[in-house]
């Protein structure tokens, strides 16, 4: 029969040629569970990079913040906090902060900090002015926009509409005001931006139901929305 060929774990790899392999790849990249799956408890960095800090409980960085002589941690405190995907069933204090994060712990504890300054991920200066003002004390460098586009940003349209999902809250058209003037938009979409695709989200079912159905009445017998629908047929 065919010889398998004797294989070594990860684990016992890094336990018996770790300080090998370091001198050969001196940087790291690792989650918290892996830190502990694979790495010898005496295994040492020399810097330690904690990265979406905001994200990471401070009892999952433990294993390697023990392994580190120094510690950058890098996070954005306007971020969700931690998700536990595991709730523990260790009887903890009241008073003790369950969900901390190392991004909260740290920036307690270590000496210095610095905010990042410059925002360069929005097309539209508009994305991120509301973010800006509200959670970054209008802080944030934002690179001005090129060109007046005002088909990029974001707008917000006041359609005046009011929800009423009904008595037992099964109401078949909760918004009727609102489905109207989302179905309007579509076809001016579908008019003016013949080769862009388009996405329309709603808050509940009932609503995009009662906005399929409208936008069926609206659009048959319609060349234009026959003409998008055919272009974009055949495409994710």
């Amino acid at each position: 029969g065919a010889k398998t060929k004797a294989r070594v774990t990860v684990r016992e790899l890094m336990h018996r040629a770790g300080t090998a392999l370091h001198e050969y790849c001196p940087c790291f990249l690792m989650t918290p569970s892996s830190v502990a799956d694979y790495l010898p408890p005496d295994h040492s960095f020399d810097l330690l990079l904690i990265d979406e800090a905001s994200q990471m409980l401070v009892e999952e960085s433990a294993g390697s913040l023990l392994r580190s002589k120094q510690l950058v941690v890098v996070g954005d405190r306007q971020q969700m906090p931690p998700t536990r995907y595991m709730v523990s069933t260790l009887d903890v204090p009241e008073d003790e902060d369950k969900d901390e994060s190392i991004l909260e712990r740290s920036s307690l504890a270590l000496p210095s900090k610095r905010r990042l300054l410059y925002h360069y991920r929005s097309e539209d200066e508009n994305l991120i002015a509301f973010s800006n003002h509200e959670f970054y004390d209008d802080e944030l460098l934002t690179i001005p926009n090129l060109r007046e586009d005002p088909t990029l940003g974001v707008n917000l349209i006041r359609a005046g509409g009011l929800y009423e999902s009904g008595k037992d809250g099964s109401s078949r058209d909760p918004n009727p005001v609102e489905a109207e003037r989302v179905v309007d938009l579509i076809l001016e979409h579908m008019e003016k931006f013949p080769k862009r695709s388009l996405g329309v989200a709603v808050l509940n079912l009932r609503q995009a139901t009662r906005v399929e159905e409208l936008f069926e009445e609206k659009a048959s017998g319609n060349s234009v929305v026959t003409e998008f629908l055919n272009y974009w047929q055949e495409t994710p």
